[in-house]
């Protein structure tokens, strides 16, 4: 199968959504499976990425990003949890680096992305991510992977389980943020 490039950028999960419903999860869920039993893949970031597309890019291979790009996860301002998408974010940045992206609210530069292990290289082009991850063995990049992080599915699905409790919990203030009411703002 040919590499998998994802590009853009996201700003993750629509928070006045139906998350309650199996369906958004469930779908979260295969992305990030067809991402890590997958072809070798890599994430194009160019432009500003937050939450759920900040672990989208991190469950990737590879991160490249343009200088246009900038990464959040502003869950906690809305009193969620970066759950679901979380034990992607820490297997590539740490803890330490998923508790500084996640209690600092704020989106990170490119450079600072770069220093902290968020972002592997800064993007030159879409081709050239991809002939680069062509001349890759799949096989060997999917042992990469399950060495690196055996339990990955195991942990999405315990941060799913998380995101969704908190889910109840941040009805309110998200109703709020809904109506134009933002916790930054105040």
């Amino acid at each position: 199968r040919e590499p998998i490039l994802l590009v853009g950028h996201c700003a993750g999960l629509d928070p006045v959504g139906d998350w309650a419903e199996d369906q958004p999860w469930d779908a979260l869920r295969e992305v990030l499976r067809a991402l890590w039993e997958g072809p070798p893949s890599a994430a194009f970031v160019d432009g500003p990425t937050s939450g759920g597309g900040v672990g989208l890019a991190c469950a990737c291979d590879q991160v490249l990003a343009t200088p246009e790009a900038s990464f959040a996860l502003p869950e906690l301002l809305l009193g969620l949890i970066p759950g679901a998408v979380g034990p992607a974010v820490r297997a590539r940045v740490g803890a330490g680096g998923l508790r500084r992206l996640a209690m600092g609210a704020t989106a990170v530069a490119v450079d600072e992305a770069l220093r902290m292990g968020l972002v592997d290289a800064p993007a030159r082009s879409e081709q050239a991510a991809l002939t680069h991850l062509g001349r890759l063995d799949p096989d060997a990049v999917r042992a990469l992977r399950h060495a690196l992080w055996p339990t990955r599915l195991e942990d999405v699905d315990a941060g799913i389980a998380m995101s969704r409790a908190r889910l109840a919990t941040a009805a309110p203030r998200l109703r709020r943020w809904a109506l134009g009411e933002t916790p930054w703002s105040t």
